[in-house]
């Protein structure tokens, strides 16, 4: 289960199985605690034009203070909707910290055991999924939006890990943050079709007057069970809905694209 955690003026979602691992710090934000105006408010943490990039580097210094780490060392990705994992080592500290063409290209997932490198990446209805290897200790973090989905983009990334850190089925959980519900996310025959080849649950899809809609938590979460993830080991909250709670979340879908970004973070303390 996910709960808020209220830090200071910062709104965080954190999960209830990550928050046991003394080793890991983590968060899912909201638009709470910030200084963006209008559309942006408060908390989002990226831009297109100077100002409102500008303002989301101040807001990725809120969230580093408050979550202990320096916003200088964050690595994001140039998301486009693909399955691409990145294993960030050493040397890719700090890419797309402070100029978003230095982050890693065309990517979607990224994943790392070295410790101090907080890996971030971001939504607005897409679903973020956040790794944490208990045993190995590695983690990760996913953008999965429809198109990942039907990429598998979890089942990459979680082969990834255990490919990269050896790292054991039983070992690994997973938490879903908050993206878009499945009564609010009506898709196409051409999204249907393609999702339907990654969905191994009878609840993934629901149709209601002639219209799609598609659960993309139980499709993803049917794939990682599929690939031997213990049920247990998988956290998530569907009471949340970035559609419908635009008090807490942004949404591309229902602000007309033009709309603020959360992070999904995740990172190993420094000892």
């Amino acid at each position: 289960m996910l709960e808020f955690e209220k830090i200071n003026n910062l709104d965080v979602l954190k999960s209830n199985k990550m928050k046991k691992l003394s080793w890991l710090q983590h968060g899912f934000t909201t638009r709470i605690g910030g200084i963006s105006l209008g559309a942006f408010d408060s908390l989002n943490l990226y831009g297109n034009d100077l100002e409102e990039f500008n303002n989301s580097l101040q807001n990725r210094r809120i969230l580093a203070k408050e979550l202990g780490f320096n916003h200088q060392n964050i690595v994001l990705a140039q998301q486009v909707h693909g399955k691409k994992v990145h294993v960030v080592k050493a040397e890719d500290i700090g890419r797309g910290a402070l100029n978003h063409q230095q982050a890693i290209p065309s990517t979607d997932a990224l994943v790392t055991n070295i410790s101090g490198i907080p890996i971030m990446l971001l939504y607005a209805d897409c679903f973020p999924i956040l790794i944490a290897d208990i045993k190995n200790k590695a983690v990760g973090v996913v953008h999965a939006g429809w198109k990942g989905t039907a990429q598998s983009i979890i089942i990459e990334t979680l082969q990834t890990m255990i490919d990269e850190y050896n790292s054991k089925k039983e070992n690994l959980i997973i938490s879903f943050g908050i993206g878009i519900s499945k009564k609010n996310f009506e898709i196409g025959e051409d999204a249907k079709n393609k999702l339907s080849l990654v969905s191994f649950s009878n609840d993934c899809f629901e149709i209601k007057e002639n219209k799609i809609f598609a659960d993309l938590i139980e499709i993803n979460k049917s794939q990682a069970l599929k690939f031997g993830i213990p049920e247990d080991n998988i956290d998530y909250n569907k009471e949340l809905c970035t559609y419908d709670d635009n008090k807490w979340f942004y949404s591309y879908r229902k602000d007309n694209k033009i709309t603020g970004r959360h992070g999904a973070l995740i990172f190993i303390k420094e000892v």
